[in-house]
C-alpha cells in the first residue's frame, strides 16, 4: 500500500514552501516583489535564472492570505520550517 505522502500535487498549492528573506531587495521591474530582511514569504514557483515567485505571509494571523506577491531572486530567500519560525518568533 502507498503512503499518503505520495499524494504530491493533489492539493491546491502542492509546492508552496515557507521562506524567510535574508536581505532587503528592491525590484527593478514590474511584477517583482520588494522585500525587507526577515520577511516571511511563501514560495510557490521557481523559474530559470534563479528567480522564485513569492507571496508575503502575515505571521500569527488566522488567515494565510498573501499581502503582496511577485518575483524575487532566490538568493535573498532561505527556506525555513514552520516550527522553527514559531520558536524564533
Amino acid at each position: 500500500t502507498n503512503a499518503t505522502s505520495n499524494n504530491d500535487g493533489q492539493g491546491e498549492q502542492p509546492n508552496v514552501m515557507l521562506h524567510i528573506t535574508t536581505h532587503d531587495w528592491e525590484p527593478d521591474q514590474s511584477g517583482q516583489l520588494r522585500v525587507t530582511k526577515g520577511t516571511l514569504v511563501n514560495v510557490s514557483h521557481r523559474a530559470a535564472h534563479g528567480w522564485v515567485y513569492a507571496a508575503t505571509v502575515q505571521p500569527g494571523g488566522m488567515s494565510m492570505e498573501p499581502l503582496a506577491e511577485g518575483w524575487i531572486p532566490q538568493a535573498v530567500a532561505k527556506r525555513v520550517s514552520l516550527c522553527r519560525v514559531v520558536l524564533d518568533w
